[in-house]
């Protein structure tokens, strides 16, 4: 549409098309974002091998062809360390972060702005398309120079340090043991002369008591014995004679049973207490015990 067109159909529109065309005007226009460029993935590390033999400097040197471009060119010495070497000599790897800039990420151009100001290398390692600085631990530096590195003998140390340790543990390990040992040992201990007391006391409890019953069976025995050398024979048993007492009674011995009789009366009698008991029964005049006969009581009783 040309421009007189637009101007002859703004002049041919009415007053509230016009209002509704001020309003568009008005509104501003959002601007269309453009689309974040993606980052790209840093190059991973590529951990240079350990040589079988004993390396050379270029045998800890990225290749040229190794090298990505593309990404931060920082050289990093951390998890390259060989400790076959004693002092421990490192390998490079790449940063590989993203480029921030020139060909550094903002941390090595950070590290290597440091370094160019104060001259002290710090944690800058330089950049892995040059040569190592001569501060780095690497075969072909001015500090393998000075340190002299000896192959074989971080190996070995680290051998001999393994060992020692290894006894160690070995030591600590039996001293453990011998003090479980030990300890099992005093409970055991423990507990045999716990049992053992148990025992002899358990012995001691029965050996009073096996006493006790023997000196009262002794006094038992004792009593009817004495009767029995005056005891006539009567019905098959032997009886004692009365063996008066007091006033109020008399002890009579019948089949070895000693009795209290009072006034005919036949008591059960307790010789080591001297303590008469309940009525048994009234006394035949053949001294044997009547004992469905009923007690009689007496004045005197």
């Amino acid at each position: 549409m040309s421009a007189a067109s637009i101007i002859t159909a703004l002049t041919a529109a009415s007053p509230e098309e016009m209002t509704t065309i001020r309003g568009l005007l008005a509104t501003p226009s959002t601007p269309v974002k453009a689309p974040r460029a993606k980052k790209e993935p840093a190059a991973p590390k590529k951990a240079l091998p350990l040589p079988e033999g004993e390396p050379t400097a270029a045998d800890y040197r990225m290749t040229v062809d190794s090298i990505d471009l593309k990404v931060c060119v920082g050289r990093s010495l951390k998890d390259g360390e060989d400790k076959r070497f004693k002092p421990i000599v490192y390998r490079e790897f790449q940063c590989g972060k993203a480029i921030a800039e020139d060909g550094l990420c903002k941390v090595c151009a950070k590290r290597c702005a440091a370094y160019e100001e104060s001259g002290k290398p710090g944690p800058w390692n330089g950049r892995v398309t040059e040569d190592p600085l001569d501060s780095c631990h690497m075969l072909g530096t001015a500090w393998a120079e000075t340190s002299k590195p000896v192959f074989g003998a971080g190996s070995a140390a680290a051998s001999e340090a393994g060992s020692v340790a290894s006894v160690k543990e070995m030591e600590k390990t039996e001293k453990a043991a011998a003090k479980e040992a030990e300890k099992a040992a005093k409970a055991a201990a423990k507990e045999e002369e716990k049992a053992a007391k148990a025992a002899v006391k358990e012995a001691e409890k029965a050996a009073k008591a096996a006493a006790k019953e023997a000196e009262k069976a002794a006094k038992a025995k004792k009593a009817p014995a004495k009767s029995k050398k005056a005891s006539p024979t009567v019905g098959g048993g032997a009886v004692a004679a009365a063996v008066p007492v007091s006033d109020a009674g008399e002890l009579l011995c019948v089949e070895g049973t000693v009795y209290m009789v009072k006034n005919g009366n036949v008591f059960e009698y307790d010789e080591m207490s001297e303590a008469t008991g309940d009525f048994v029964g009234r006394l035949r005049a053949d001294k044997t015990i009547d004992e469905d006969a009923e007690q009689v009581e007496s004045d005197t009783d």
